[in-house]
């Protein structure tokens, strides 16, 4: 790709950006317009057809580029699709007029799943106005109950539920992480595909999401945070490059914070394991999936990625501290505790980073499936192969650090209880962070069996059933019943 037309797509990009933003603000305004003017006019007036008009104008524009448009109410801002639309002097009147509607109401979240009809947004005015707030003991419930009624299936709705995040969208917690893990991995994508094409790469957006994490494992709900960590449970094989490098961020913080590393080294952390294998990024594909095993030649090839790597993060636009230690850590993050791994470099010194990660790192890579491995390691399996290498290829204190936080059965494994169930572990026992009972979810969703039967364990399996993948994955993404093993 030449520089012109890189200039080129930059420029295009910009401008989705700016549309998109532009877009997000008139939704606000329009649907603040249509819920005001029901207020005092019926949804057959004029007045009132022509706000119904621009919003169904400006949510068609947004569907164009959008499978569904979400809007969250944060407690001082909205965010759109997850960018922070925030007021401003000409648009303040509008945003705190929705806000208190919204808070009124217990909003936290309105979400268009699809584009809606007319009769849907007209009915939801409708709604929306003849919820009277001091009138109804539950005005939220009110207004589902009246949604459902009338059969609206492009609008939904999500409670309003605190504020303890500033940064955060005041909707479901889980439901955030969860979309916070996602995004993760799109946004991986974006920055190896520019990496590829020799793009600087920009790691704002990067920087946003790994904030994300920090603040659901620093929620004082400890089930926010052992959520984020079962998500890297999560294994894709197809986008390997870009779920592995997720996970190994989430483990690397999660791990960290447990040690006692203060919120802006995690912040610096986060970056360094999201991008500490860009360096593959220019690889070819079929040498980094190849069934078989890799020649000499092969190998010596994937050797090189660590020094790519420092490569594709000079070229980035955004020098700061945050890159300077990704570099040490894509420079370093193969070298072994005794002195031995890749690139053959000298170095006197050990690099936290560096060592944190490579245990996650190796960690995630050996209990995800991948192409040229027959078979994939179960948590305890992996963690016993770790041990092994303690003193060798990794910090023996951060093996045994790491082995502590873990527990001896590690979120995600799977289980078999008294009575032959199977469940999953979705929070373990950890020394390391003082929670002295595991909590077990059961496969095969039946709550009350949870609650009688999660108190033993038989022990865990070492290969997991085919027929429990899509369970766990359900059970993960889904919502299930946890019980604290005694």
């Amino acid at each position: 790709m030449s520089d012109v037309e890189r200039k080129t797509e930059q420029a295009l990009t910009d401008e989705v950006s700016r549309t998109f933003k532009r877009n997000a603000v008139n939704l606000i305004l329009n649907l603040y317009t249509m819920l005001r003017v029901s207020r005092f006019h019926s949804i057959e007036n004029q007045a009132a057809q022509s706000a119904v008009d621009r919003l169904i104008e400006v949510l068609t524009e947004l569907f164009r580029a959008h499978n569904r448009v979400t809007i969250f109410y944060s407690g001082k801002d909205f965010y759109i699709n997850e960018t922070r639309i925030k007021t401003t002097s000409a648009t303040f009147e509008t945003f705190d007029g929705l806000t208190k509607d919204f808070e009124a109401r217990d909003i936290g979240k309105l979400e268009f799943p699809v584009c809606p009809p007319r009769k849907d947004l007209e009915t939801f005015a409708q709604v929306f106005t003849n919820t009277h707030p001091k009138k109804e003991e539950n005005p939220f419930k009110a207004m589902e109950q009246a949604l459902e009624r009338n059969n609206i299936g492009s609008i939904e709705l999500a409670k309003y539920v605190g504020k303890d995040w500033d940064e955060m969208p005041r909707i479901d917690r889980t439901a955030f992480i969860k979309q916070s893990y996602f995004r993760g991995i799109q946004i991986t994508r974006q920055l190896y595909r520019d990496a590829r094409e020799g793009r600087p790469i920009r790691l704002k957006t990067t920087k946003r999401v790994v904030q994300n994490y920090i603040d659901a494992l620093e929620d004082k709900q400890d089930d926010r945070a052992d959520f984020l960590v079962l998500l890297t449970e999560i294994k894709n094989w197809q986008g390997y490059l870009f779920n592995h490098a997720v996970n190994t961020c989430i483990l690397s913080l999660a791990f960290a914070r447990a040690l006692g590393v203060n919120r802006d080294a995690l912040r610096d952390l986060g970056i360094c394991a999201i991008t500490v294998d860009i360096g593959n990024a220019s690889l070819d594909s079929d040498v980094l999936d190849k069934t078989g095993p890799l020649t000499d030649e092969e190998w010596a090839v994937i050797q090189t990625h660590p020094v790519r790597a420092v490569h594709v993060l000079a070229n980035s636009q955004d020098m700061d501290t945050a890159l300077i230690r990704a570099v040490m850590a894509g420079l370093t993050h193969h070298r072994h505790h005794d002195g031995g791994g890749y690139p053959a470099l000298r170095f006197e010194k050990h690099y936290l980073f560096s060592e944190i990660i490579s245990i996650c790192d190796r960690y995630d890579a050996m209990t995800t499936a991948r192409p040229y491995r027959s078979n994939t390691l179960t948590p305890p399996q992996a963690v016993r192969e770790l041990t092994k290498m303690a003193g060798t290829v990794f910090n023996p204190l951060l093996i045994k650090a790491f082995v502590n936080w873990l527990g001896d059965i590690p979120v995600g494994t799977i289980v078999v209880l008294e009575n032959n169930q199977l469940g999953m572990v979705v929070s373990s026992a950890s020394r390391l962070g003082g929670r002295k009972k595991p909590k077990i979810q059961l496969l095969d969703g039946s709550d009350e069996g949870a609650k009688k039967t999660a108190h033993n364990v038989k022990g865990a399996l070492n290969t997991v059933p085919a027929n429990t993948h899509f369970a766990k994955a359900n059970a993960i993404l889904g919502s299930g019943q946890s019980s604290e093993d005694s």
